[in-house]
């Protein structure tokens, strides 16, 4: 009996064998590659593998890039699947490219994922009113006019109007006005931080290759109450909100900080490029820094309508 155990355990069936992700990278791909892979996966136990187009920034090593979906990537996928049969391999194709799993150059704008995103205006009630809202946003990206990270802002736009509904105005959801900005370097314009737009940044200098701060102050006449913040950076989640227990100031601050580039980025392997995602930045990028004195919904994707549960925190 542990004759056989053992046996099933130093030299198991198939079926108990590892699987593989197998990632075709930034187009890397021609016949010798797929041939050598598969055999040297096979060779070292493996009994199936999941081929995942992917993108990372890595150099091209072949001598023509073989895009998504094009004549040359069908030729290799149909090799790729003879040559896991004839070694005995699972074979099983990732449904798209990309990390989302649900993309490609073959969906339209109007069939793509989406967000819900809003406009608003202000009005006095008891008559009849007609008039134009402000138009949708309609970027590309994770919440209201915030683009995608490292994508180009007016790429793939597309807004739809849905529903319009009326509302009572509460001052307590609308952002209080300071009387004066400061910050640790001059920023022009200072009205961006609280207009509720998100694509319009404000830079703030920092040093990358070391770790250092920078910081924005609103100042108010008198002492406020304030019990929610909203801050938009640019960046892969570059929107939060908390609420909290009311606290009452004339000046609040938001500090940034940072470690020095290094300390975060992987090891890359010589010609390897860093992904936009991962790259040095020489600045702090603020969108938005908002006080409230009522709630604020904790999550622009719960907001947008890309997460469910609750999402909206009132102190």
């Amino acid at each position: 009996m542990l004759e056989a155990v053992w046996a099933g355990f130093a030299d198991p069936p198939d079926e108990a064998r590892p699987r593989a992700w197998w990632h075709w990278m930034d187009g890397n791909v021609d016949a010798d590659g797929i041939r050598l892979d598969l055999e040297w996966l096979h060779g070292v136990g493996v009994r199936g593998v999941q081929m995942f187009d992917g993108g990372m920034g890595t150099p091209l090593v072949v001598p023509e890039r073989v895009e998504f979906g094009s004549a040359p990537w069908r030729e290799a996928l149909h090799l790729a699947k003879a040559t896991a049969r004839r070694l005995g391999l699972e074979f099983a194709v990732a449904t798209s490219p990309g990390w989302s799993a649900a993309g490609g150059p073959w969906v339209s704008r109007g069939d793509a994922m989406k967000k819900f995103v809003w406009s608003e205006i202000v009005v006095t009630g008891g008559a009849t009113v007609e008039l134009a809202l402000p138009p949708l946003p309609d970027a590309a990206g994770p919440f209201q006019d915030l683009p995608r990270w490292g994508s180009d802002p007016e790429a793939n736009r597309f807004g739809r109007d849905w529903i319009t509904i009326a509302v009572p105005d509460d001052s307590a959801q609308r952002a209080l006005r300071p009387v004066t900005v400061t910050a640790s370097s001059p920023i022009d314009r200072p009205e961006r931080l609280t207009d509720g737009h998100y694509a319009d940044v404000v830079v703030l200098p920092r040093d990358p290759d070391h770790p250092s701060s920078a910081w924005i102050e609103l100042g108010f006449a008198a002492p406020v109450t304030v019990s929610a913040v909203t801050v938009g950076l640019p960046a892969p989640q570059g929107f939060g909100a908390a609420a909290f227990p009311p606290v009452t100031a004339r000046r609040f601050r938001l500090v940034l900080s940072g470690e020095a580039a290094d300390s975060a980025l992987p090891r890359l392997a010589a010609g390897v490029r860093v992904p936009p995602v991962l790259r040095h930045v020489s600045e702090f990028g603020v969108s938005e820094f908002a006080l409230y004195p009522g709630g604020a919904c904790a999550s622009g994707r719960a907001q947008g309508g890309l997460r469910g549960g609750p999402g909206l925190l009132r102190a």
